[in-house]
């Protein structure tokens, strides 16, 4: 997968449902602050903790296309500083903290 999200321009997870968060994470992991975009539906898990991605909806073709447009046309010093925020929510996104804001 490393090798695979190394290679890619834009991620897109256009899910219906929750799913995939682990994946989204997995891929801003991996590019770090590189300057690729990130897209993935407002209905993904993801998407709450990651506001520097391209949201879209995925029961909107104009949407998809939209944010599609958006995350190939974005300046790449944009995509940098959105990145490099994923990252940064990744990086310190441990388990014990998240365990405790489901007991709060």
């Amino acid at each position: 997968m490393i090798a695979w999200f190394s290679v890619t321009d834009i991620m897109w997870v256009p899910s219906l449902r929750d799913g995939m968060n682990i994946t989204c994470k997995e891929f801003v992991a991996v590019k770090k602050d590189s300057g690729e975009s990130w897209s993935c539906t407002e209905f993904a898990g993801a998407s709450i903790e990651l506001h520097e991605a391209v949201l879209t909806n995925p029961y909107s073709p104009d949407s998809m296309d939209n944010a599609i447009a958006l995350a190939l046309e974005m300046p790449l010093r944009d995509q940098r500083v959105r990145m490099k925020k994923m990252y940064r929510t990744v990086l310190l996104s441990i388990i014990g903290k998240w365990s405790r804001q489901l007991n709060d």
